[in-house]
Order: C-alpha cells, then structure tokens, then sequence
C-alpha cells in the first residue's frame, strides 16, 4: 500500500508540475493606430504575459522601415505605453515593430504616410529644388520670369536637391516659381 501512495504522489507532482511549465509567455504589441505621418509620435504597448500574469521587464525593439533597414532599436518596459518619434525624413509604407523576449520574438506592422514637401530657393542666377517631404516629388513647377512662363516636370528623389540655371535677357525681373 506504501508504494501505492508514493506512485499516487508522484503522478500528481508530475502533473501540477507540467502544469506549471506549460504556462506559455504570451508577447505582443498594440499600437494606438496603424496610419501615422512623419513628425508624429507612434504610441505602442509591449504586452508580456506569463501565463495570466503580466510580467514588468525591458524589451529590446526594433523599429524598420518598408525596406526593412534597421531605423533604430531601444527599449521598452512591458505593458507600459512608450513611444517612437517618426522622423519628418522617414520613407512612407509599412514600417515594422519588432519585440524579443527570451525566445519569443513578435513583429507588428503600420504604415508612415506620405508628406510632400519641397523648398525652392534663388541663389545668384541658379533654383535651388530641394525635396523635403518622405516621398519623390514629380510634380510639374512653373517659372515665371517677368512675363514668361517656364514649366518643367521634377522628379527629385527624396533628401535630393536640383539645381536650375535661370536665363533671361539683360535686366530686372520679378521671379516667382510655384508648383
């Protein structure tokens, strides 16, 4: 009968302890909306469970861009909310959040939107094209010099510049350049 109990014991700390282990660490991210624009904050929550019990640690994550390039990597506390600043340069379409912990590793996606900026500067007798915004500008510009009108279709990649020679016959002339 002594063995019987003792067999009896040691099938039922075996089950509480497999019990025990199978409690599963659950990882995730939420983001408080999947659409940001450059310059704005994306406010995320890593979310680390063990079994029903949420865990407080640093996780390391990564941040990258549609091309998956490595944008930047810093920590977060689980289940606290924290932020990443988008940058005004960043590129526009899915980016990705990816969260390791252990051997767990979960990757969520949103995207950037576009932001079409561009600046125009007159140095000296040259336009200065330079795109500002996240995404080519392809827009067709117009030059007015005096009273003729010049129109020229840009395809400026992103963080590029472009450069114009404005001509004109001798004398003062009121420029203006608009797209």
């Amino acid at each position: 009968m002594h063995k019987k109990k003792m067999v009896l014991w040691i099938v039922l700390l075996a089950s509480v302890l497999s019990f025990v282990s199978s409690q599963e660490i659950i990882l995730d991210i939420k983001t408080d909306k999947q659409i940001y624009l450059p310059g704005e904050n994306v406010t995320f929550t890593v979310i680390l469970f063990d079994g029903s019990n949420p865990v407080k640690e640093s996780i390391a994550l990564i941040f990258a861009d549609v091309a998956q390039r490595k944008i930047s990597e810093q920590t977060a506390v689980s289940n606290e909310p924290s932020t990443f600043l988008i940058s005004n340069e960043a590129p526009s379409g899915y980016w990705s959040i990816t969260a390791k912990y252990k051997e767990k590793e979960v990757k969520r996606f949103f995207s950037v939107g576009e932001r079409e900026e561009v600046e125009f500067r007159i140095v000296g007798d040259k336009l200065i094209i330079k795109n500002a915004g996240n995404t080519p500008y392809t827009k067709t510009i117009q030059i007015l010099i005096g009273d003729k009108v010049i129109t020229q279709k840009q395809n400026i990649r992103v963080g590029e510049q472009k450069e114009i020679r404005l001509i004109a016959p001798e004398g003062n002339y009121n420029i203006q350049v608009s797209d």
